[in-house]
């Protein structure tokens, strides 16, 4: 229950998945997600699409990024469960 980081986002959305408030409620092949990240962040122009990509890369993994990133105007940040923080761009500074 700590701030591991900020997403910079200027008229962008912001939607966030993972298992902090929920716990394990994404399942993916009937089982629940691996234990690669804690959450993914997604920002991009429209927050329909950002939630649903959150969503989604979180199922994939440590893929989910790389999937992220095909989509233009879509960027993710993802929580290790060691707390190290990854991005595949420049929004993120330190919390």
């Amino acid at each position: 229950h700590a701030i591991l980081a900020m997403v910079d986002a200027v008229d962008s959305a912001v939607a966030t998945s993972g298992t902090a408030e929920r716990g394990d409620h994404i399942w993916r092949d009937d089982a629940p997600v691996s234990a690669d990240l804690l959450s993914l962040t997604v920002t991009g122009p429209d927050i329909a699409c950002a939630d649903a990509f959150a969503t989604t890369a979180f199922a994939m993994g440590m893929d989910g990024m790389a999937w992220v990133a095909q989509h233009e105007g879509y960027r993710s940040v993802a929580v290790r469960p060691d707390g190290s923080v990854l991005t595949d761009a420049a929004l993120v500074s330190a919390g």
